[in-house]
């Protein structure tokens, strides 16, 4: 479960950089013309900050019991993909219907953190 974790891990941070790079650079126009400049650039910081949180998980797999490590990676990659993929989406196509499973994605993300908080009291 490790190498699988931490292997995703490491594509999110990958495509947080370039999604990020991408989006200051080439996508500037687009979003400053739907004037969602700022939604991408949350997009793009959740998605960094939540790529820290499964590398985390995958450091700390073997110290803390599975079923918690995978709950935790199984919502924070869930809310990390339509947190920020509808927010990417939206901030490009200004569709409103993109925006509006945000939230899904941020419940999921806060429950990620719970289940963490939980592990770490759970930890071997």
């Amino acid at each position: 479960m490790q190498k699988i974790i931490l292997s995703i891990a490491g594509l999110s941070g990958m495509l947080a950089v370039g999604l990020g790079a991408f989006g200051a650079h080439k996508l500037e126009p687009i979003l400053i013309a739907n004037e969602t400049l700022d939604t991408y650039q949350t997009a793009s910081d959740y998605h960094f900050y939540h790529t820290f949180l499964l590398l985390v998980i995958g450091l700390l797999s073997r110290r803390i019991p599975k079923k918690y490590i995978k709950t935790t990676f199984l919502f924070t990659l869930i809310g990390m993909i339509i947190f920020s993929g509808s927010l990417y989406i939206y901030s490009l196509n200004g569709i409103k219907t993109f925006a509006m499973i945000t939230p899904i994605g941020g419940v999921s993300l806060i429950i990620g953190w719970i289940v963490f908080i939980i592990a770490v009291f759970f930890k071997k």
